[in-house]
C-alpha cells in the first residue's frame, strides 16, 4: 500500500504546458494529527477535504485532480493502519466524479502541517490542473539490479528517451519515493540510476521511505 513501500521504488511523472504559469495549478492538502479512530472513514474525509478546496476556487473544470500523494508517519505502519487509511481514500476516489486519479505515497519520519512537525500524523496532497498529465509506476525488488530496475521504471513511465530527448519541452518532472536503507541498496544509488535512465534530462525530487529505516524500528 502507498505509505509502506519498504521494498520498492515508486515514481510519478508529471508534465505541464511550458507556456503556463503556476496559477494554472491548484495545490491542496488535508491532514490527520494521529492514527486513532475509524481510519477508513478518516481516509474518506481527507479526499473530501481536498475536493472541497478545489470547489472553493469556483472553477472545478480548470482544476480536476491530477495526482494524490499520501505521506504517513511510522505509527501508521502498525496494525494495518496505513492499509485502512488507503482503503478509505480509494473508496472516496471511486465514488467521486472523474475519480480515477493516480495516487502514490510513502512512509515518512514525520509530516509537517500548519507549520507544525507531527511524528504521528498523515497528509494527503492533491495536485489539480487540467494542464497536468500524470503517469505512475512502481518497481519491485530494486536491490536485485538497480540500473535495470530504474531503466524499467522509466520505461513504464515512457521517459527513457529511446534515442529521443525525454524532456524536449522542458516541462516534465519526476516525483520518486525510494525504499529505505534495509532494502538491500542505498537510495542514492537508485537516484543515480533513475537520473541516468532519463538521460539526465528530467529533474527528480522526492524522498526515502522510513518503513525499514533501522533508526525508526521499535524493539
Amino acid at each position: 500500500a502507498p505509505g509502506q513501500n519498504a521494498g520498492r521504488a515508486s515514481s510519478g511523472s508529471a508534465s505541464t504546458p511550458r507556456r503556463h504559469s503556476n496559477s494554472y495549478l491548484k495545490f491542496c492538502y488535508a491532514a490527520l494529527p494521529d492514527a486513532s479512530g475509524d481510519l477508513i472513514e478518516r481516509g474518506r474525509s481527507l479526499v473530501d477535504r481536498c475536493f472541497a478546496q478545489i470547489a472553493e476556487t469556483g472553477n472545478s473544470d480548470m482544476f480536476p485532480p491530477g495526482l494524490f500523494v499520501l505521506l504517513v508517519s511510522p505509527v501508521f505502519l502498525d496494525e494495518g493502519r496505513a492499509c485502512r487509511l488507503f482503503a478509505g481514500i480509494q473508496q472516496a476516489l471511486l465514488l467521486a466524479p472523474g475519480g480515477d486519479v493516480p495516487i502514490i505515497g510513502t512512509s515518512v519520519s514525520a509530516v509537517m502541517c500548519d507549520r507544525q512537525i507531527n511524528e504521528s500524523g498523515a497528509v494527503l496532497i492533491c495536485l489539480a490542473s487540467r494542464f497536468l498529465k500524470v503517469k505512475v509506476a512502481a518497481a519491485e525488488e530494486p536491490a536485485s539490479s538497480p540500473d535495470a530496475c530504474m531503466l524499467g521504471l522509466a520505461a513504464s513511465l515512457g521517459v527513457t528517451g529511446a534515442g529521443e530527448d525525454p524532456n524536449r519541452d522542458g516541462n516534465r518532472s519526476l516525483l520518486a519515493f525510494f525504499p529505505g536503507p534495509d532494502a538491500g541498496c542505498y537510495p542514492d544509488e537508485l537516484h543515480r540510476a533513475l537520473v541516468g535512465a532519463v538521460m539526465y534530462r528530467i529533474p527528480v525530487v522526492g524522498g526515502v521511505s522510513s518503513a525499514n529505516d533501522p533508526a525508526r524500528l521499535r524493539p
